[in-house]
């Protein structure tokens, strides 16, 4: 396959957020260094963390400008030196800056094989989604049969993977979506649905659990969400695993953890748990393999939008305005 030297790509020219994101047609193509391998990306995954790196929020994020995206499957059509696989020609998913492009480069070792009979469209999240999906449920939510969870956002990428897994360890399921997306989220196997937008979540949560609260809360939704996922949660005992702020930042102090909020308070970034805890990311991938093995988890069926289209898709998924997973197709 011939490699051209430029390529469309998206640009991210500001902080002020995806709106600043530009299409342009003279990208230089990447080269794969030692251990990496270029792929011809044929769809990218759409995240929070890119409207966060967008906005100047995401800790050590890029500075602009830079090319956008992280996630992306695709063709591998050249690889680096000392690369013994995946070879030409294989179809892989996994973590590439710049993955809003034609073309970008991948760290052979974390280049996940697209699974048989899938298209890299349906691969999108086994990377990012589900796995973040996954180690906050087992190894840091420590879920177990007979256990109530709290799912924030489950309508979200994420947050269906995990109504998924928590079903099938034999959770109860108590999840928030926006009320045009409570169908969804039920006929993923929630028990209950709550109006993410309205009410009183806690007292609501308690209602429903006689007044314990649940054993894991996940929580992305961030701002006043944050607040009514620590109140949910059951004293001493409950843990509250923290892996995004969509919603903005929200403050908890040692007085509120002694006096107010006596529970566990668990942050998960995906990346810091890849680096830090290799032998942990590495059970969490082999489990999820026996997930899809199982049938736990299908094919994914993202919402997909033209590259050029990829402002409007970071700007829907800021407002909530989409479920499921989003793809951008180069």
């Amino acid at each position: 396959m011939s490699i051209p030297a430029t390529m469309r790509a998206l640009r991210q020219t500001s902080l002020n957020g995806p709106q600043d994101m530009r299409l342009i047609t003279d990208a230089p193509v990447p080269s794969p260094g030692q251990g990496e391998v270029l792929i011809r990306v044929t769809a990218a995954g759409v995240n929070f963390a890119d409207v966060s790196k967008a906005h100047g929020t995401f800790a050590g994020g890029p500075r602009p400008p830079y090319l956008a995206g992280f996630e992306a499957a695709g063709e591998v059509v050249a690889v680096g030196e000392a690369v013994t696989g995946p070879r030409p020609g294989a179809r892989v998913v996994g973590v590439a800056d710049g993955a809003f492009a034609e073309y970008a480069v991948l760290p052979a070792a974390a280049a996940v094989p697209v699974p048989s009979g899938w298209t890299e469209q349906q691969a999108l999240g086994l990377v990012v989604n589900w796995p973040t999906a996954l180690a906050a449920l087992k190894p840091l939510g420590g879920i177990a049969a007979g256990h109530v969870v709290l799912i924030q956002a489950a309508a979200g990428g994420t947050g269906q993977a995990a109504v998924r897994m928590a079903k099938h360890y034999g959770a109860t399921v108590i999840a928030t979506a926006s009320p045009d997306k409570h169908e969804t989220v039920l006929a993923l196997g929630a028990d209950h649905v709550l109006d993410s937008r309205g009410g009183d979540l806690a007292a609501e949560v308690a209602e429903l659990t006689g007044g314990y609260g649940v054993d894991v809360v996940l929580e992305s939704a961030g701002g006043a969400t944050f607040t009514a996922g620590l109140a949910a949660a059951r004293r001493v005992t409950g843990r509250v695993v923290v892996y995004g702020l969509a919603g903005g930042e929200a403050p908890i102090t040692n007085w509120e953890l002694v006096y107010k909020h006596q529970v566990h308070v668990i942050g998960l970034n995906l990346g810091v748990l890849i680096q830090a805890a290799p032998q942990i990311f590495g059970e969490v991938m082999g489990e999820l393999s026996a997930l899809i093995a199982a049938g736990v988890l299908a094919p994914g069926r993202p919402t997909t939008y033209e590259l050029a289209d990829g402002p409007k898709a970071l700007t829907e998924l800021e407002a909530r305005a989409t479920v499921g997973k989003l793809a951008l197709l180069p």
